[in-house]
């Protein structure tokens, strides 16, 4: 048996991975008292792991599984709907740094999106955040991703984040 997502075929397993994701996100647009963002699972190309775009929500099949990074991955792409991140960008902006802008912010909104929908306190959530990204930059430089046009590198991410979260400084090392 297989399950039809989008334009891809799943397997059973995927297909209940895929249940557990629209679980999540169904959770925050509830927390968040919005309607319903859809979520597809299809093939994003270049080793995304997701999109955010017009208000869909796409993850690849590769990565419904349970694993580190999927709810922070997830948290994320709600995060830019909740910021209004799914139109253009204004004409009188420089559209590679606003596009910048638009992932620092989804990373921090990310956080709070975690500890609402999640139930983790700031730090907990915090922490999960910030070990994607240090494990984003492990990938990096092992040459097993690239970033995606418009992302920040992750050390800049990273302090993006200890700016905005202070209190965390305490135990997280910067790049």
């Amino acid at each position: 048996m297989s399950f039809l997502a989008g334009c891809t075929t799943l397997t059973p397993q995927q297909g209940s991975h895929l249940e557990e994701v629209r679980a999540f996100v169904a959770t925050a647009a509830q927390a968040y008292g919005i309607a319903p963002i859809p979520v597809r699972a299809e093939p994003q190309g270049g080793r995304r792991a997701a999109t955010y775009h017009r208000g869909v929500i796409s993850l690849s099949p590769d990565f419904l599984a349970p694993g580190p990074w999927r709810d922070v991955v997830l948290a994320h792409e709600v995060a830019h709907h909740l910021l209004g991140h799914d139109g253009p960008l204004p004409l009188e902006w420089d559209g590679h740094s606003q596009a910048q802008q638009r992932e620092l912010d989804a990373d921090a909104k990310a956080v709070e999106v975690l500890q609402r929908v999640r139930g983790l306190s700031e730090e907990e959530a915090f922490r999960r955040v910030y070990e994607a990204h240090w494990s984003l930059k492990r990938a990096l430089g092992a040459s097993l991703f690239s970033l995606p046009p418009g992302h920040p590198a992750p050390c800049v991410k990273l302090a993006d984040l200890l700016r905005r979260f202070p209190t965390q400084q305490a135990w997280a090392k910067s790049c």
